[in-house]
């Protein structure tokens, strides 16, 4: 994985995660997102295990609900179509900010 594209999938993901945190805070979500999200099984590439396909059963019904339309790259939910941030770079990086946010939160337990 590039620097480069490295930087831009967490930047990305960062705006995602954020975007997410605004959405559990204004519907008062009891659980949050990260904790309804099974990280081992996050595949950007895949509708139904992508991070909004876990969240929602499928990625095009999360962006749907999400008002998502023409924000789904710079949040992070899907690759660039220049090919600089593609599946594999939002896949780690997004398991890579569930894990942190689900260690973050046991940690606190």
């Amino acid at each position: 994985m590039s620097g480069h594209a490295e930087r831009l999938a967490h930047l990305c993901v960062q705006r995602g995660v954020s975007f997410l945190d605004n959405e559990d805070a204004k519907n008062g979500e009891k659980t949050p997102w990260y904790d309804r999200i099974s990280v081992d099984k996050i595949d950007i590439a895949d509708a139904n295990f992508c991070v909004l396909g876990q969240l929602f059963r499928n990625y095009q019904v999360g962006v749907e609900r999400l008002g998502l339309k023409n924000q789904t790259v710079e949040n992070g939910f899907h690759p660039s179509s220049t090919g600089i941030l593609t599946f594999d770079h939002l896949t780690a990086a997004w398991k890579q900010a569930v894990r942190a946010r689900q260690t973050k939160l046991l940690a606190s337990a």
